[in-house]
């Protein structure tokens, strides 16, 4: 189901961009505007259990490739990911009967290579006021993170709503909660020459779903 939903939501983003294109000024404008940056990754992964053996050993290399297009519509936008990891021979695969005694399986298993589209989503954003993105995505909070301490990210399937409040004075706590996580709050401190100190409160509320 998870990956029906991801190739729906990657034909909207193809057709989304088609689109903006289209209302572009001119398609270079729309490239120019868009984005696209990625990594490279590599991981070694060991662990020496000694007369307690056997050793465990995993090696990985692959990246990421992301692509966040111009902004259109007066505002939406759309993004993908491409995930890559592969093992290049590199792990020993032997004892399959045992659950590969040889082989740390949290890198990336017993697989030799994995390909996945990692994110996919459609957003809404007005700048410094608000953001809603909804499909595959990685989300980066206290309760809910992408858990990045092997090859590739996790990623998760809901719709993240961000919102920006400005309060003037003293700064309170924003703290709405709704599904699955909340994010605490960041303050970020903005002077102005006709009015008291403003305070920024970006207020983050994460529907998800695994």
């Amino acid at each position: 189901m998870f990956i029906k939903n991801r190739i729906a939501i990657a034909v909207v983003a193809a057709l989304c961009g088609v689109s903006a294109a289209a209302q572009a000024e001119t398609l270079t404008d729309f490239f120019k505007q868009s984005k696209i940056g990625g990594q490279i990754r590599s991981y070694y992964f060991s662990r020496d259990y000694g007369a307690a053996g056997p050793n465990q050993n995993a090696f990985s290399l692959g990246g990421i490739l992301n692509v966040q297009t111009a902004p259109f519509l007066g505002g939406f936008g759309v993004g993908v990911s491409f995930y890559t990891a592969n093992a290049l021979g590199a792990n020993n695969l032997s004892g399959a009967a045992q659950g590969y005694p040889h082989l740390d399986p949290t890198l990336m298993g017993p697989r030799q290579s994995i390909n996945a589209l990692g994110q996919a989503y459609i957003q809404y954003a007005l700048p410094k006021v608000l953001l809603v993105r909804a499909g595959d995505q990685v989300i980066n909070t206290p309760w809910v993170n992408n858990s990045d301490s092997r090859l590739l990210p996790a990623t998760y399937q809901g719709v993240f709503p961000k919102f920006l409040r400005i309060l003037t004075g003293t700064s309170t706590a924003c703290a709405s909660s709704a599904g699955r996580a909340v994010r605490r709050r960041a303050i970020t401190g903005i002077t102005s020459t006709t009015r008291p100190p403003l305070m920024a409160t970006p207020c983050m509320v994460v529907l998800v779903h695994r």
